[in-house]
């Protein structure tokens, strides 16, 4: 086909690519001087009506399509019994290359990746077409970053709300292919967002949920088996990207993501949760996935005229081959005594290799009972982690231990300590493929004399992971747990000193460690009738604080008469509940007051309390002329809190934390 011209204007100059019912070629528009992309029908199917009716339909699909992440349709044609498509040419890689060359896809890159397939899928569904072939080998990833769907050739358009059954054969990849699609039944386009849930997964894991010795068993796990967990396999994918996949995978329909649409605003909202949304970050990103096509182009051989020919090869009736090139002709069959010598030899050779084998295999069970000969095949996976803030003579011997190539990219930075690594690719914290993954990392490279360094970022990181880096970095660590709702147990919720500022070697940084949420809302309890000692009991094992005021003339002496706040009512333990106790009777009627008499009037006045440093907790108790008002638990990080005491007068207050005397004093109210 090279030097051929189609239509008179598409110059064909080269093969680019060979699918399973067509081959696509490199070409040059004359009318309009540029280069196309032009995808022809194999010589088999030129023949079967259906295929080429299959066939167009890409074109009659793809045409009505506008969309930047959809490779665009220019022409469609047929001369001489060649049947072509003529489609924008795109320089790029597959994104099946990308995965295969640069191994796990950092959970962030294969968010955006998701998002620009989705865009794709979003334009055909709302113009009735579902492309039911949905995987990494369809998806072109452009030398400027950008993701681009291709080959419509199996779409299926769909009028108003009908869908299409599938009465042919089950077409497209066994790996990717929707439980619908391998039942033959009803498919509509959420059979293209299954597909597409399947290629999140490859990328988050770097491999295929379902795999088998032939496709027939794939289908059947399709419908019927469990993957993986990718968090069993990728640790570092945020547990909301799981729920997404795990969701667009779904083998019921009605558990599924119902469109593009709905899809693709999860995913929004949670880049927006992650501070991904910023135009540094989509720099980031831009550069991260350009990289990544340079080392898939790297890795990617090209098509050459042999592969063509051999492509091209055909079996012939009497049994040998006949190319269907530009050439044409046919090839002689050796003679009967020839072949009969060659089988001869091969059929020698043959048995010489087993014998030799076996001998092989017998001296290593007896010598080395140990070894494995699978082991031999095994591609070693590893679990790459975040070197970043680390010290590149202590990450690269490392690294390189464990089978991975390292190359290391030497920047200046005044600010950071000689040696420090700033960035890596790939990013930490993914499985990567040992024999094929070569480690990138930025490291400083200046005359600084380190005794001034950057504290490294350890937010969101396991403590024993933080407190070891910060360690390496020369600097003392001190854990201390804080609840929290947001943070996972045992991961860092904040630092001090924050992340990247600047501090001598030896300094202390304080990690607060997230730690299970306590339950905050408690029911109040039944107060009335209990003593102060026992109000306080009851109060100290709900982890609620109260304060005490007397009731003078009600008997029940030493009793609670009455709470501020109801039984049974749902409160937060931060409340303070206010009991009224029985003060003790005087034997004699009271004098009354008299008419003149100014009436005791109560004002408030607010203590400061600073907690100690030289532990994680203190109890802090308030008395006011020996009755208890406050008492409660608090984690040392609050550094100082404020305690409000009510009274008249003057009134003597004593404040202790944990049973030792803080405070005392006479203090006037009013």
């Amino acid at each position: 086909m090279v030097g051929k011209v189609l239509g008179g204007r598409y110059e064909i100059l080269e093969l680019i690519g060979v699918g399973g019912m067509s081959k696509v070629y490199k070409a040059r528009c004359k009318l309009l001087n540029r280069f196309v992309a032009v995808k022809i029908l194999k010589d088999e199917f030129k023949a079967d009506k259906k295929f080429i009716e299959l066939f167009y339909t890409e074109s009659r699909a793809a045409a009505s399509l506008s969309s930047p992440n959809i490779v665009s349709i220019h022409d469609v044609g047929e001369e001489d019994d060649i049947y072509y498509i003529v489609m924008e040419y795109v320089e790029g890689v597959t994104l099946k290359e990308v995965i295969k060359e640069n191994g796990i896809i950092a959970w962030n890159v294969a968010l955006n990746f998701t998002l620009q397939i989705l865009n794709a899928l979003e334009c055909a569904h709302r113009n009735g077409i579902v492309h039911r072939d949905i995987k990494p080998q369809n998806v072109i990833v452009t030398n400027e970053g950008v993701l681009k769907v291709t080959d419509f050739g199996i779409a299926r358009a769909v009028n108003g709300n009908d869908t299409k059954i599938m009465e042919e054969s089950v077409v497209g990849s066994v790996h990717y292919i929707s439980p619908e699609q391998a039942k033959r039944i009803m498919i509509d386009a959420r059979s293209d967002l299954y597909s597409l849930g399947v290629v999140m997964y490859e990328m988050l894991t770097g491999r295929l949920p379902y795999e088998a010795s032939d496709p027939i068993s794939v289908t059947l796990m399709h419908l019927s088996s469990e993957p993986l967990s990718i968090k069993d396999l990728n640790i570092s994918v945020p547990n909301e990207l799981v729920r997404i996949a795990t969701k667009a995978m779904q083998r019921d329909v009605i558990y599924r993501y119902q469109s593009a649409k709905e899809m693709a605003a999860d995913l929004n909202e949670f880049k927006k949760a992650e501070n991904l949304t910023t135009k540094e970050n989509e720099e980031a990103f831009l550069k991260e996935t350009i990289a990544m096509v340079q080392i898939a182009k790297k890795g990617k051989e090209p098509v050459s005229p042999a592969q063509e020919n051999k492509e091209e090869d055909k079996p012939s009736p009497n049994g040998g081959t006949m190319p269907y090139g530009k050439n044409g002709g046919g090839r002689i069959d050796p003679a009967p005594d020839d072949k009969k010598k060659r089988n001869a030899v091969i059929a020698a050779i043959g048995a010489s290799t087993v014998i030799v084998l076996l001998m092989v295999f017998l001296f290593v069970k007896i010598f080395f009972p140990s070894f494995h000969f699978t082991s031999l095949f095994e591609s070693k996976e590893y679990l790459l982690p975040n070197v970043v803030d680390q010290y590149i003579s202590e990450v690269q011997p490392m690294l390189e231990a464990e089978g991975l190539k390292v190359k290391v990219n030497e920047i200046e930075d005044d600010s950071r300590e000689d040696g420090i690594i700033v960035s890596q690719y790939p990013s930490g914290n993914i499985m990567v493929k040992v024999r094929r993954t070569t480690v990138h990392l930025d490291v400083v490279k200046n005359n600084a004399d380190g005794s001034v360094i950057a504290v490294p970022k350890v937010v969101n990181k396991e403590y024993r992971q933080a407190q070891q880096e910060l360690e390496k970095a020369g600097f003392k660590v001190k854990v201390v747990e804080e609840a929290s709702e947001d943070v996972p147990a045992g991961y860092v919720v904040r630092q001090n000193p924050s992340a990247n500022q600047s501090a001598e070697k030896g300094t202390q940084v304080v990690i607060y460690v997230s730690q299970e949420a306590e339950k905050t809302d408690v029911f109040v309890p039944d107060f009335i009738g209990m003593t102060r000692e026992e109000a306080i009991n009851k109060a100290e094992k709900l982890g609620l604080s109260v304060s005490f005021t007397e009731k003078a003339g009600a008997g029940n002496h030493g009793k609670v008469l009455e709470q501020n706040i109801p039984k049974n009512t749902l409160i937060s333990k931060n409340n303070a509940i206010q009991l009224t106790i029985a003060a003790e009777e005087s034997s004699s009627e009271p004098n009354p007051p008299s008419p003149t008499a100014a009436p005791s009037v109560e004002s408030t006045q607010t203590l400061t309390i600073d907690l100690p440093q030289d532990r994680e907790t203190v109890t802090v108790v308030v008395k006011k002329d020996g009755s208890e008002v406050y008492r409660k638990q608090h984690n040392t990080s609050e550094n100082r809190i404020t305690v409000s005491v009510k009274g008249s007068g003057t009134q003597k207050v004593e404040i202790t934390l944990d049973g030792q005397q803080f405070y005392s004093q006479n203090i006037k109210f009013n």
